[in-house]
């Protein structure tokens, strides 16, 4: 059995080992500086190529809170209340008056991601044949036909009873805002819930061109906010239209005082949804787009990709050079002795 002094000196054997081992590697790997200078070379025309043949993606970013004051605070304020009068409130609001949470930029965040929303972008704002502009014919008006390996995919639903489309719609739509629309501060694109810590939330699109960018995202920001109010202003006519019907009924002077104060309330709340301004959120900072591309990155971030690529590159080349006669016979001529 080794003692202690036995194994500190076999470790430290083999810890010279492996520097003596990474070394002579190094030392090795620089003897294949042109090798280098030639994989650098062909990264350099694979970057150029990348910015020729790709098309430039631009993020459009906006900063977005919640209204104040809170259009849901207006609507609860002097609804509370025991007795008949609290009944009344509870009647008129459902859960709104049982302390559950009425915020409408909750109902925004979730908005945002809906189907309900993309079915409004897809017949009022027409947004498809500008999101999906490669699958768009401008000259004729019309969709253009899908490829053969579409044709195949959809006849291979159709036989599994599986639903195919023949060109993008709500649903590509969704689908497409689930991936691309990136809001920070919440806890999922699922289930999404604003967080009581921070009131701002950053939200970002990418589009071809900065103002495509830019346009898209305002259009989807105001849609969404348009949907809660108009939601909410339902609520709201059918709320004043019960209570005014309900007021002259009322002989009990508590509960006709809250019934006036609950329909004054409502009245407010009324006027602020039909007002001219956002009502489920706050547009704190309106979306911008950088002209500089988000990809492909800017060009010294890559060169200096290309140039650690290749640095790694050429390390794998040579050492596998060394467990492989041919590959070492073909990278022979770029050795420096």
């Amino acid at each position: 059995m080794l003692e202690s002094e036995d194994v500190a000196e076999l470790e430290h054997s083999i810890d010279w080992r492996i520097w003596a081992t990474t070394v002579s590697f190094l030392r090795e790997l620089s003897r294949y500086f042109r090798l280098y200078l030639l994989l650098f070379a062909l990264g350099l025309v694979g970057c150029t190529l990348m910015y020729v043949l790709v098309e430039p993606v631009y993020t459009a970013s906006a900063t977005i809170g919640p209204p104040r004051p809170s259009p849901a605070s207006s609507m609860l304020t002097g609804l509370g209340g025991g007795g008949a009068a609290g009944s009344i409130t509870k009647r008129l609001l459902g859960s709104s008056a049982g302390g559950q949470s009425t915020d409408p930029f909750d109902e925004y965040l979730a908005v945002l991601y809906s189907t309900r929303l993309a079915n409004e972008l897809t017949k009022k704002e027409h947004l498809l044949p500008v999101i999906f502009a490669s699958s768009w014919d401008e000259k004729t008006g019309t969709w253009r036909e899908r490829g053969p390996l579409h044709r195949v995919m959809a006849a291979i639903k159709h036989f599994l009873h599986r639903p195919s489309t023949d060109h993008p719609d709500a649903n590509y739509l969704r689908d497409y805002l689930s991936k691309h629309l990136d809001i920070l501060g919440t806890t999922s694109k699922n289930l999404l819930v604003a967080s009581s810590d921070s009131s701002y939330l950053a939200v970002s699109l990418p589009a071809p061109s900065p103002r495509q960018a830019e346009t898209i995202l305002n259009v989807i920001l105001s849609r969404a906010d348009e949907i809660i109010r108009q939601e909410q202003l339902r609520d709201v006519n059918a709320r004043i239209t019960y209570l005014s019907s309900e007021l002259p009924k009322i002989s009990q002077a508590e509960q006709k005082d809250a019934i006036i104060q609950a329909l004054s309330n409502q009245e407010s709340l009324r006027m602020m949804l039909v007002a001219d301004q956002r009502y489920a959120s706050t547009l704190i900072d309106i979306p911008h787009a950088s002209p500089t591309p988000t990809w492909p990155p800017s060009l010294p971030v890559a060169v200096t990709m290309t140039m650690v690529i290749s640095g790694f590159a050429c390390a794998f080349v040579v050492l596998l050079a060394g467990r492989c006669i041919a590959l070492r016979k073909l990278i022979s001529s770029f050795r420096k002795d």
